[in-house]
């Protein structure tokens, strides 16, 4: 097909092209084909029509720069794309300065997604479970770690009772620990949701009747099965931006709005003891 044929939305995923994944060129060339027609489809219709995952289509959608499947079957339809809003890919011939624009671009558009799909309800019943938890015992692996830390520090600042390990053996044994009875909470960072570990601690808590928490890239991962409550941030895929940044500021986002809404949540009793907290660790400063 010529180039000028090509409506402003296909002539984007044919500029992308070299950057994709093999399985994203499989669902470029799908997409690409002159009698393409997905505007009836939904997500699932669409990953079993190509036998991928949905999760596999959501991470092409995103790699294009869109918030999901949803927003790229309007453009597909409608042929009214705004490129401008878009994500172009980073080239070798790109100057310092360009490759700063995009990356910066990138990160703010994470930050925009994430304020739309933290739904209010999701974040009230979150909120709740955490603050009127007995012990939280929070998990985290690999890049992830550095948010399970950013956790840690923000719920015990909060006055939360919780501990965190990256350890897979050590998370066990604090989930083992855990008194169902109580009211316990697990919360997972995992931006994949196909870590072994943490989808074996997860299990281990779903099994001994655990609410779970999981703060993940995308929904309808191998560890969805095991959560009670997914806050999703959104996962960019690309052989050129670095997933790891753009999934650590998702990551750590979610726990910055969380400590906000706890903290004007909090009972009186957990407000005097985060002041008293906080007054402590200014002891430590110069």
């Amino acid at each position: 097909m010529a180039e000028k044929q090509l409506s402003p939305a296909k002539a984007h995923i044919q500029m992308m092209y070299s950057v994709l994944s093999r399985s994203n060129r499989q669902i470029a060339d799908y997409l690409l084909k002159p009698d393409c027609d997905i505007s009836e489809m939904t997500i699932n219709d669409f990953a079993q029509e190509l036998c991928v995952s949905a999760a596999t289509v959501v991470r092409f959608c995103r790699t294009l720069g869109y918030r999901g499947f949803a927003e790229m079957k309007v453009r597909l339809s409608d042929g009214d794309q705004n490129n401008d809003a878009l994500f172009e890919p980073i080239a070798m011939k790109d100057t310092i300065g360009s490759i700063r624009q995009k990356v910066v671009a990138l990160n703010k558009r994470t930050m925009d997604d994430l304020n739309k799909s933290l739904g209010e309800e999701l974040l009230e019943a979150v909120s709740a479970l955490l603050i009127n938890a007995d012990q939280i015992v929070i998990i985290s692996e690999g890049g992830s770690s550095c948010a399970g830390y950013c956790a840690y520090d923000a719920f015990t600042k909060l006055a939360l009772n919780c501990i965190h390990h990256t350890d897979p053996f050590f998370q066990l044994m604090a989930i083992r620990n855990l008194d169902p009875s109580k009211r316990c909470v697990v919360f997972a960072v995992n931006n994949s949701g196909r870590s072994m570990s943490t989808l074996e601690s997860l299990k281990l808590a779903r099994e001994m009747g655990i609410p779970t928490i999981g703060v993940v890239g995308l929904p309808n991962t191998p560890s969805s099965k095991y959560l009670d409550y997914e806050l999703v941030t959104g996962m960019f895929d690309s052989d050129i931006y670095s997933d790891m940044t753009v999934s650590r500021i998702g990551e750590i986002g979610v726990i910055s709005v969380l400590y906000s809404v706890i903290a004007t949540k909090a009972s009186r009793e957990q407000v005097r003891r985060s002041r008293k907290i906080i007054t402590s660790l200014d002891r430590k400063r110069v």
